[in-house]
């Protein structure tokens, strides 16, 4: 009698499913499979472990690239935050270190001069003010209307306009029409105005000797510098010549300033 296809399947699994029981029957009572147990077990496993070995390994081909990728993605956002950091810590430690420089500066000038006064700047150009400073001494402090102000007690930035308690307002020299005498190229007497933008004007005959970098000083033997030559411009029908300049130093970048009681 011809056996039909489920009595086949029914004949496969039964001889599959005594093969197991005799194989786990063999640990549990031998503590190790017999021989041709092992033969018959390798039969079903090997097709089994094969097809789980190209599985993973068609599976770590998908998936390796996106994970090297997003490792690397990880791994350049840390090294973009430690440089951030390291940038950071150097931008303070010059900061720090300018300041110590400038508060040996204003020591060392303090104790030679006890006439001078030195004061913190609280705001600066373009910050509210218009081509002035705020610093931190008033009236209480023996600040008045009319003091000059300068960079490191060298460099002239302005007078006090405006003095309250405890702060006060330094007008620049380089205010919009404010005039300034003083000595351009060590020789010849000028009137620098005031442009704006720490900028500055002198106006003389086209026939004086000025080049640009030439220094411009205050009139008077206890003289500071004004500013330094940045252009000169020349015409054909004027017999004068425009010298601007600008401010010996940056109004942004100093601290502090003296003033002389």
């Amino acid at each position: 009698m011809p056996v039909n296809f489920k009595q086949k399947n029914r004949l496969f699994f039964g001889a599959g499913g005594a093969l197991i029981a005799l194989f786990l029957l063999s640990f549990l009572f031998v503590g190790f499979p017999p021989s041709f147990l092992k033969k018959g077990s390798l039969f079903f496993i090997r097709p089994l472990l094969f097809v789980k070995q190209k599985t993973e390994t068609a599976i770590n081909m998908v998936v390796l690239p996106f994970k090297e990728k997003k490792f690397l993605v990880d791994e350049n956002i840390f090294l973009r935050q430690k440089v951030a950091e390291i940038e950071t810590k150097n931008d303070y430690y010059a900061a720090v270190a300018k300041e110590n420089k400038e508060l040996k500066i204003v020591f060392n000038q303090k104790k030679e001069d006890d006439d001078l006064l030195v004061a913190s700047i609280l705001a600066r150009p373009g910050y509210g003010i218009y081509n002035s400073i705020v610093i931190d001494a008033g009236l209480n402090d023996g600040v008045r209307q009319g003091m000059r102000v300068t960079a490191f007690n060298e460099v002239l930035l302005g007078y006090i306009s405006e003095a309250s308690a405890e702060t006060s307002i330094v007008k620049l020299v380089s205010y919009p029409k404010e005039e300034t005498n003083v000595f351009i190229g060590g020789s010849m007497a000028a009137i620098a105005v005031g442009r704006g933008g720490e900028n500055l004007e002198i106006e003389l005959p086209e026939d004086v000797d000025v080049r640009v970098g030439d220094e411009v000083v205050t009139l008077g033997t206890d003289y500071l510098l004004l500013g330094i030559v940045e252009n000169i411009e020349k015409s054909e029908v004027s017999p004068f010549q425009k010298i601007f300049l600008r401010l010996a130093v940056n109004a942004q970048e100093i601290r502090y300033v003296y003033l002389r009681k």
